[in-house]
């Protein structure tokens, strides 16, 4: 799978999502290994990721089954919430950089 998009965790330099197929894959550079996978991140490609610059573990994800995700890393098993009402799809997602309840 070629990756769609990825970030850096502004609160681990250590640590780097990537947005693939439809799974989400947060990888270790320091084993150069994966260190978490959610396999189902979306029903269809997730097209990127974002982290909250403010709220550590928490990311979000958008994907082309037209919705954005929130995840807390520590507990991925499902999404924080999952915002709907774009009929397309969802290319781009970003926390906003002052106010972290916004995307």
């Amino acid at each position: 799978r070629t990756p769609a998009g990825g970030a850096w965790d502004p609160n681990d330099p250590e640590a780097f999502a990537v947005a693939s197929g439809g799974a989400l894959w947060v990888w270790d550079i320091r084993s150069m290994q994966r260190a978490q996978t959610v396999e189902s991140a979306h029903a269809l490609q997730v097209r990127d990721v974002d982290y909250n610059p403010r709220r550590p573990h928490v990311l979000a994800t958008s994907g082309d089954d037209g919705v954005i995700r929130l995840w807390d890393l520590r507990a991925h098993e499902a999404p924080l919430e999952t915002l709907t009402g774009h009929s397309h799809w969802v290319w781009r997602a970003r926390f906003n950089p002052v106010y972290d309840q916004l995307i």
